[in-house]
């Protein structure tokens, strides 16, 4: 009877030892695939994030821009009617006085408030189209830009686990 038990034992050996290198390279091709895997999920969750932020940075700075300019907009405009109901006021002073030549300089006083404020406004407007014309298209390049990266990095380094295998 120990005579069949070794030979169980031998023939079992012997196919455990075949069988073995096959067993640990696939065990290991499914480590290296697994490990991969999770590399890149969260270098994909990792960089969603980044972009999730960078985009949400593009909005707040439009959105700040578009209130900066709006507050702008309405402190020129109320300064400047203020300025001009001044400027009337010390015209039509000027006018009861006599005084031709301060009433002539409180028109040009208010053409002048005016002006500058029509031209506050503009300026104002344009940086603010400027600034959102850029913001939006950089926060349009973003995603691509990222996600762009993370496949060629992704594709190398898989490329690269396979190779050692």
């Amino acid at each position: 009877m120990s005579g069949i038990w070794n030979g169980i034992v031998s023939v079992a050996t012997t196919a455990w030892n075949t069988i073995q290198p096959i067993v640990e390279a696939v065990w290991t091709a499914i480590q290296t695939y697994i490990s991969t895997a999770i590399q890149t999920i969260q270098t994909v969750i990792t960089t969603g994030m980044q972009v999730v932020q960078e985009v949400w940075n593009a909005v707040w700075t439009v959105f700040t821009t578009i209130v900066q300019t709006v507050w702008t907009y309405i402190s020129t405009v109320i300064s400047t009617i203020l300025n001009v109901i001044a400027g009337i006021i010390n015209t039509v002073t000027a006018v009861i006085k006599g005084d031709w030549s301060g009433a002539w300089e409180s028109i040009k006083g208010i053409a002048n408030t005016v002006w500058e404020g029509i031209k506050t406004i503009i300026s104002t407007v344009i940086n603010a189209i400027s600034t959102i014309i850029s913001t939006v298209l950089g926060a349009i390049k973003i995603p691509f830009q990222r996600f762009g990266k993370l496949s060629r990095a992704s594709l190398q380094q898989q490329s690269m686990r396979l190779k050692r295998l």
